[in-house]
């Protein structure tokens, strides 16, 4: 399967990672913040950290997380594929 039609299905199947990812393209935000956003427990929100940073689409610096430039070009192409 192409890697990029792979990389929609996994956004796609989790709405508090498509909040996360939308959250992340605004502003640096630490893991309270995050669960704040997508209403999700701290493990779902660890299982999204922890999946985002395997991809390379976020770092961490310090107790904040923010998106790698691949982590926005993700980001700016699956919200406008939704949007639209």
């Amino acid at each position: 399967m192409d890697p990029a039609i792979q990389s929609i299905e996994f956004l796609a199947r989790s709405e508090h990672r498509v909040m996360a990812l939308e959250a992340l393209l605004n502003k640096r935000l630490d893991r309270r913040d995050l669960r704040a956003v997508t209403g999700a427990s701290d493990p779902t929100v660890g299982r999204v950290v922890r999946d985002f940073e395997d991809r390379s689409w976020i770092v961490r610096d310090g107790p904040h997380y923010e998106l790698t430039p691949l982590g926005e070009f993700v980001a700016d192409l699956f919200l406008n594929c939704v949007r639209e």
